[in-house]
């Protein structure tokens, strides 16, 4: 086995981040330079490999394989020569504290002072790794994946969870990726790792994606108008003209999508992970559906956030009603969504660090958990089973797999607070008398104020639209215990065609404690992009500026839903923010106060006996 490390890893890290500068070649010059010398050494050192970790061994294999594939490299070239340690000193500085100018003489300190001196470099890259935290995990029992465990640090096997010990602490990131990433040939793609994390301070930040819809078939300048559920499409019948960038009585155009994932992907800082609520593929108009279209409707999106945001961080899904065939039925023993399941629990094992444990969850049931980093998990569960326009929704009363996703959900609840973990709850469909049936909005509701010290945000789509419903106390509904969150959509379509702008969402958490601070939506104005030639992704809102509210705390929803109908200018921006500008929902007239009251009552009252008796208290004065 070849065991060029040491030349290939600094290479690794040019390649994958910028072009090369004249300074960066002659870096290249000088590593490659030793190729030959260093040959005899790696060969002689073969034996002090079995003892390396198999984190290390799976990264040494990489390296092989791209090593062999440039047996006869033409690159020879003169160069000053350097030492072994040399080498691991490059690899550490620019590799695993990119970006940390407060410590740039830690990976010197490494080398020289827990390296010991006159070794082969196959017994120094060992312990390089072991005292770097590459090789965290010893236990050769264990059987969770390489990756799982060094991206969140923890180990996250059955009853046990070990924190990761090392001379980087939180900074060690897995070098592993970077090499995936360069065999895949994936090169324009920036490291997760390499942040400017001087600032210990500074929040985790993340992004929600909601139903893309993405419609392969949209051709520019066909119908926009017509009688079908959906329009712009080649065969379409009827009138307007759909717009190079999309129209709003149609679902998402390829290069509109391709240009805001893209955008995210620019942010700065970097987003820490990246949340995706379902729904890939378009409306259907009917008989247009097959199980193979909407197989490879899901693939194409899988893939497209695959390849342009899993080089920033790991993207973790949710089931949408959309993603399923025919769309919105679901019942966990048919045979169509066993075929979905299945593809999309292999699709999603390349989108963020999945067990087979959780795999096998999304195999069978379509939900899953796992950790983020230590102390902050990801709880996707499947709103399917009480979805309203489910027709097979009502078999979910005597499906087992209904009852197996109650019990999954409450026990890593209770497994998130006994080790002191907060959870992000999300799925596709927010609980409420529009979109659940009744004991499935009583039982979250249930779970959110028995857990609302474990669950610090809850995250949905479905609507297209920007709006909540805030979860109160059975025995006090003055007090808010948590805020189903939906955001609004990438896809410009909304039933009945009123239209709404691409957008998401950046969220901030407390670093130390994780606790919500803010969001920031961004959106396309698509009537300018389409006049003007042109997509610009803008900021719409910070949310605490715009409401005038701490954080994103339940208590903040609740002071949102209670002004909506007492204060004309709250209630404006609320309807402004709702189809992200578009402006063309009927709306309340100023004196109409019992109008706005209904919408007060609509994010007040998830079921629908609550929204009726809500409708009957007297109006504010």
């Amino acid at each position: 086995m070849n065991l060029r490390i040491l030349e290939w890893l600094p290479l690794m890290v040019i390649l994958v981040n910028v072009p090369w500068t004249k300074e960066e070649a002659n870096m290249i010059d000088n590593l490659v330079s030793h190729e030959k010398s260093l040959q005899n050494e790696l060969m002689n050192g073969i034996d002090d490999t079995k003892n390396i970790c198999i984190e290390c061994k799976n990264l040494l294999n990489l390296i092989q394989d791209h090593s062999m594939m440039h047996k006869n490299n033409p690159f020879q070239r003169n160069g000053n020569s350097s030492t072994p340690r040399d080498f691991l000193k490059q690899f550490c500085t620019s590799f695993l504290l990119a970006d940390l100018s407060d410590d740039e003489n830690l990976c010197d300190v490494i080398v020289d002072h827990y390296i010991p001196k006159g070794q082969t470099i196959s017994r120094e890259l060992r312990n390089f790794c072991n005292v770097s935290g590459v090789c965290e995990v010893t236990d050769k029992s264990k059987t969770e994946s390489v990756e799982t465990q060094l991206f969140s640090g923890v180990n996250t096997s059955k009853n046990k969870k070990q924190k990761s010990h090392n001379l980087f602490g939180s900074l060690v990131q897995p070098p592993m990726k970077a090499l995936d990433w360069f065999r895949r040939g994936d090169l324009n793609l920036r490291a997760p790792w390499q942040r400017n994390r001087a600032n210990s301070n500074t929040p985790i930040t993340f992004v929600q994606i909601s139903d893309i819809h993405l419609d392969l078939h949209y051709k520019q300048g066909s119908a926009s108008h017509c009688r079908d559920k959906i329009c712009c499409r080649k065969n379409t019948k009827g009138s307007g003209s759909a717009g190079k960038f999309g129209d709003y009585r149609c679902d998402a155009v390829k290069e509109t999508v391709d240009t805001i994932l893209a955008n995210i992907a620019q942010l700065s800082p970097p987003p820490d992970f990246f949340i995706y609520v379902g729904d890939s593929p378009p409306h259907s108009n009917g008989m247009d559906e097959t199980l193979g279209g909407k197989l490879a409707d899901n693939k194409a999106i899988n893939e497209i956030l695959r390849q342009t945001l899993r080089g920033v961080g790991p993207i973790y899904p949710t089931l949408g009603n959309h993603d399923m065939f025919p769309e919105n039925v679901y019942f966990s023993k048919g045979r169509n969504t066993k075929t979905i399941l299945k593809e999309l629990s292999t699709e999603w094992a390349a989108l963020f660090p999945l067990d087979e444990n959780q795999r096998k969850n999304i195999e069978d049931h379509g939900f899953y958990t796992t950790l983020v980093k230590d102390g902050l998990r990801i709880l996707s569960i499947n709103s399917l089973y009480a979805y309203r326009l489910n027709p097979l929704a009502f078999m979910s009363t005597v499906d087992p797999a209904s009852r197996r996703q109650r019990q999954f959900i409450r026990k890593t609840l209770d497994d998130a607070r006994i080790n002191s973990e907060k959870v992000i709850l999300m799925s596709h469909m927010k609980p409420s008398h529009i979109n659940t049936y009744e004991p499935y909005t009583i039982t979250m509701e249930m779970l959110v104020k028995e857990y609302q010290d474990v669950i610090i945000l809850m995250l949905y789509g479905h609507e297209h639209t920007d709006t909540f419903v805030v979860s109160t106390d059975p025995l006090n509904r003055s007090k808010a215990t948590g805020a189903f969150l939906a955001a609004p959509s990438i896809t410009p379509y909304i039933y009945y065609r009123l239209g709404t702008n691409p957008s998401y969402r950046v969220f901030s958490l407390d670093k130390n404690t994780f606790q919500p601070l803010d969001y920031v939506q961004y959106y396309v104005d698509l009537q300018e992009a389409n006049d003007k030639n042109t997509v610009s992704v803008k900021k719409q809102y910070r949310f605490t500026e715009e409401y005038n509210v701490p954080d994103l705390s339940s208590e903040s929803f609740k002071i949102i839903a209670d002004r909506i109908s007492s204060d004309w200018n709250y209630y404006q921006k609320f309807e402004r923010n709702k189809d992200v500008l578009v402006r063309r929902r009927k709306q309340c007239q100023k004196w109409n106060k019992f109008c706005r009251k209904k919408l007060t009552c609509e994010t007040t009252s998830p079921t629908k006996l609550r929204f009726r008796l809500c409708l009957l208290n007297p109006l504010q004065k």
